[in-house]
């Protein structure tokens, strides 16, 4: 299997245990790629791609994303 099928199976496979929520989130990005200056993209994504891979940033699985998201929204509905 070629590295485009394998990539498109599991994206396949994702979507399928996805909320809508999720499914929206993932729509937005892709739009958002669509819509960019493909070059300037690239060149983000590679950065970003290479800074993940040998580790130099700080990565938040979607849990840990959505509990500090509902922390900040519930600290500012307090004040």
């Amino acid at each position: 299997m070629s590295t485009i099928q394998a990539i498109d199976k599991e994206i396949a496979s994702n979507l399928l245990q996805m909320s809508l929520i999720q499914k929206k989130a993932v729509l937005g990005v892709i739009k958002a790629i669509v819509s960019e200056d493909s070059d300037d993209f690239d060149r983000e994504i590679n950065r970003r791609i290479n800074e993940y891979e040998i580790g130099s940033v700080t990565t938040y699985s979607f849990e840990e994303s959505a509990d500090r998201a509902r922390q900040a929204y519930s600290k500012s509905k307090n004040k």
